[in-house]
C-alpha cells in the first residue's frame, strides 16, 4: 500500500515540477525576509537569529518546492486527493517546514493540507505563522483557513481579535458574515446584529444573504428584528427554492407546529403569511426577553385564536424556536393558565433537559417518576421521563437515587433492568451511553447486572458509533477505554461476536489485518441483544443484507418484531425503497432511530434518494 501511494505521489510531482522555474524559486525564498534581530514570527518571543533563523536545512529549498509543486501549480489540487495520499504529502510539508520554518509559502501549504485533514491545531499554528510573516498580504483563502481553524478549536475570542484587525482593510461580505457569527457566538448580540445589517446592506439587500441573516437572528432570539424583515420579504424567498435552508420553509414548518396544521397543502402562501403576522404580534406583545406577566393574558386571549390553549400555543412556538429558557422560566404561569397540564408539564421537562438543568430534573422526577411509569399509557412521555431522569442522575452523580431507580426497575421490569436502561440510551452520543453504563455498573452493589452482559452491552453501545468505521479514526481516550473494556471481557469470553468485532475494528483503525475476516467475525455468537443489533447494522453496512432477509442470525435473542424491522430495512438497502416507507409506517415511534440507521448504512446517493422519495 505504501509503495502504491509513493508511486501516485511521484507521478503527481513529475507532472508539475517542470512548471516551477528558478525565478519563482528565488522569489519565494527571498520574499518576506526576516531581519536577524527582529522577533521571530513563530511566536516564541526570541529574536529570529536565536530561534528559527538558526535552523540549518537538511535539504535545499528547491527540493521541497519540487516535492510540493502540485499544490503550487494547481490551486484545486488539494480538493482531489484521497486521504492516504494527502497524509503523505502532509509529511513532506511538515519536513519542509522543519527545515524552512520561516518560509511563508511552505507554511501556507502545510496549513492548508492540515486543515483539509481536519488537523485544526496544526492548521492554526502554521497559518498563524504564515500570517505573522505576510500580514495584510495574506490571501483571502488562507485567512479563512486560519479563522475557521480557530473557530473549530473554539478559540472564538482569538478569531474575533484577528477579524477585528483585518476587517479594517478587507471589508468583504465573507468577513462581515464571519464577524456576525463570531459576535453571536460570544453572546455579543447587539454587535452581531450591527455587523449582520452591515453585511446585508453591503450585499445590496440580496435575498440570499437576507435568508442567512434572518436564520441567524432567530437562532440568537432576535425575534423582534427577524420577523419584520421576514414579513417584508416573505414572498421573495420563494426564489430560493423550498428546501431546509430556506427561511420560508423553516417558518412555514413553525406555523404548522404552532397552529397544529396536519396537512400543509391546506394552506396557501397568503394563509401562511397571515399566521406569521399573528406569531409576530404575539412575540412583540409578550417580549420574550422578559417573564410572562398575568396582566398580559387577557390581551393574549384576543391575539391567539380562541380555539387554542394559550399555554400550549406559546410552548409550541418557543419550543420550535428552541427558546427553551423561556419555557423553563415561565413554568408556573404556563401551568396556571392551561387546561393541558400534562402536556405543558412534559414540555417543561423537555425544555429543562435541553438546558441541562439536571438538578431540577432529579428533584422533579424523583417525586413523579415511579408513579408516572406505573400509570402512564403514553409510551413517548414515559420513555422521555425515564431518559431525562437517568441522564440527570448520572450527570449529578446522585448515587442514592440512582440505586433506588435500579431497585425500582428490577422490581417492575417486564424485560430486565439492563434492557430497560439500554432502551433509553440515545444514539446521539454513544460515548455518553458507554459512560452511563460504566457508572451504573460501578455503583451496583447488589448485582442487578450480570458482568458479561454489561461488558458486552457497553462494547456494543460504543461500537455503534460508525464514525470510527467511516473515518478510520478514534481518539486516544476512547481507544484506551475500549482496550481496557475488551481486556476485561476477554477474561470471560474471547470467542464471541463482540470480542472479535471490537478487535477487528481496532485493527482496522490502526491499518492492521485482524486474524479473522469480517465474515468470520459475523458468524461468531452474540450473548446480548445489543450486540445483535450491532451485528445487524454491520451486516447492513459492510456485508450482505440478504443474510438478514433470508436467514437472520441470533433468533434466540430477537423477537419477531425485531426481525421484521431489520428485514424491511435490509430490503430497502437492497433497492426496494417502498420497504423503507413501510418500516416508517409500521414503527412510527422509532422514526429518529430509523433515520439514524439509514444515515449509518446508506451512502450519500442512497440517503438523498430515500429522503426525497420517503421522508419528504
Amino acid at each position: 500500500m505504501n509503495k502504491e501511494i509513493d508511486n501516485i505521489i511521484n507521478k503527481y510531482i513529475e507532472n508539475h515540477k517542470h512548471k516551477i522555474d528558478q525565478k519563482f524559486i528565488q522569489n519565494s525564498k527571498n520574499s518576506y525576509q526576516i531581519k536577524r534581530n527582529e522577533e521571530c514570527t513563530c511566536g516564541s518571543g526570541e529574536k529570529y537569529k536565536k530561534c528559527c533563523g538558526k535552523v540549518i536545512p537538511d535539504k535545499d529549498y528547491e527540493y521541497y518546492l519540487t516535492q510540493l509543486s502540485p499544490f503550487i501549480c494547481n490551486e484545486n489540487f488539494l480538493n482531489n486527493l484521497e486521504k492516504e495520499v494527502l497524509t503523505k504529502f502532509y509529511d513532506i510539508a511538515k519536513e519542509a517546514e522543519q527545515n524552512f520554518p520561516a518560509n511563508y509559502l511552505i507554511l501556507e501549504i502545510a496549513g492548508n493540507i492540515a486543515y483539509e485533514l481536519n488537523y485544526f491545531e496544526e492548521a492554526a499554528a502554521y497559518m498563524q505563522k504564515h500570517y505573522n510573516i505576510v500580514e495584510n498580504n495574506i490571501s483571502e483563502d488562507s485567512l479563512f483557513t486560519l479563522i475557521h481553524s480557530l473557530l473549530r478549536l473554539k478559540r472564538t475570542k482569538k478569531a474575533e481579535k484577528l477579524v477585528t484587525k483585518v476587517i479594517k482593510d478587507n471589508n468583504s461580505l465573507a468577513l462581515l458574515m464571519i464577524m456576525t457569527e463570531i459576535k453571536f457566538t460570544l453572546g455579543k448580540v447587539h454587535e452581531g446584529y450591527k455587523y449582520g445589517m452591515r453585511y446585508y446592506e453591503k450585499s445590496g439587500k440580496d435575498i440570499y444573504f437576507l435568508n442567512r441573516l434572518i436564520r441567524l437572528f432567530i437562532q440568537n432570539k432576535l425575534y423582534k428584528k427577524a420577523f419584520p424583515l421576514l414579513k417584508k420579504n416573505y414572498f421573495e424567498f420563494e426564489t430560493l427554492g423550498m428546501n431546509s435552508e430556506n427561511i420560508k420553509y423553516i417558518i412555514n414548518n413553525l406555523v404548522d407546529a404552532v397552529f397544529l396544521i396536519d396537512n400543509s397543502e391546506d394552506l396557501n402562501d397568503n394563509d401562511y403569511f397571515e399566521c406569521i403576522k399573528k406569531i409576530s404580534e404575539v412575540i412583540n406583545y409578550i417580549n420574550p426577553d422578559k417573564s410572562l406577566k398575568k396582566k398580559k393574558i387577557s390581551k393574549l386571549r384576543q391575539i391567539i385564536p380562541e380555539d387554542y390553549d394559550i399555554s400550549f400555543f406559546l410552548v409550541r412556538l418557543f419550543y420550535v424556536l428552541k427558546n427553551y429558557e423561556w419555557i423553563a422560566e415561565n413554568e408556573k404561569i404556563l401551568m396556571d393558565i392551561t387546561e393541558e397540564e400534562e402536556t405543558i408539564n412534559n414540555a417543561v421537562l423537555d425544555a429543562n433537559f435541553e438546558l441541562k438543568n439536571y438538578n431540577y430534573l432529579v428533584k422533579k422526577l424523583n417525586k413523579e417518576f415511579e408513579i408516572n411509569i406505573l400509570n402512564s399509557t403514553d409510551y413517548v412521555n414515559t420513555y422521555n421521563q425515564f431518559r431525562y431522569y437517568l441522564y440527570s442522575l448520572y450527570e449529578v452523580k446522585d448515587k442514592e437515587h440512582t440505586k433506588n431507580l435500579l431497585s425500582f426497575l428490577n422490581n417492575v421490569s417486564k424485560k430486565d433492568t439492563l434492557q430497560d436502561i439500554l432502551s433509553v440510551l440515545t444514539y446521539e452520543n454513544y460515548y455518553k451511553g458507554f459512560e452511563i453504563l460504566e457508572y451504573l455498573y460501578n455503583i451496583d452493589d447488589v448485582n442487578f447486572f450480570d458482568e458479561k452482559e454489561m461488558l458486552e452491552a457497553q462494547l456494543a453501545v460504543i461500537n455503534m458509533n460508525f464514525a470510527y468505521l467511516d473515518n478510520n479514526e478514534m481518539d486516544k481516550e476512547t481507544k484506551l477505554k475500549i482496550n481496557r473494556k475488551i481486556n476485561e471481557y476477554k477474561k470471560i469470553d474471547c470467542d464471541s461476536f463482540i470480542y472479535h468485532y471490537t478487535n477487528w475494528l481496532l485493527n482496522r483503525i490502526d491499518n492492521k489485518k485482524y486474524e479473522l475476516d469480517l465474515e468470520q467475525v459475523i458468524n461468531k455468537k452474540c450473548y446480548h441483544s445489543k450486540s445483535v443489533e450491532l451485528k445487524f447494522l454491520v451486516i447492513l453496512k459492510l456485508s450482505d443484507p440478504q443474510i438478514i432477509i433470508k436467514n437472520p442470525p441470533e433468533n434466540d435473542l430477537t423477537d419477531q418484531e425485531d426481525r421484521q424491522f431489520f428485514k424491511l430495512i435490509a430490503e430497502g438497502k437492497e433497492g426496494d425503497i417502498s420497504k423503507i416507507q413501510e418500516v416508517f409506517d409500521k414503527f412510527p415511534d422509532h422514526e429518529k432511530y430509523i433515520e439514524n440507521i439509514l444515515d449509518k448504512i446508506l451512502n450519500e446517493y442512497e440517503i438523498e434518494e430515500v429522503y426525497n422519495r420517503v421522508l419528504y
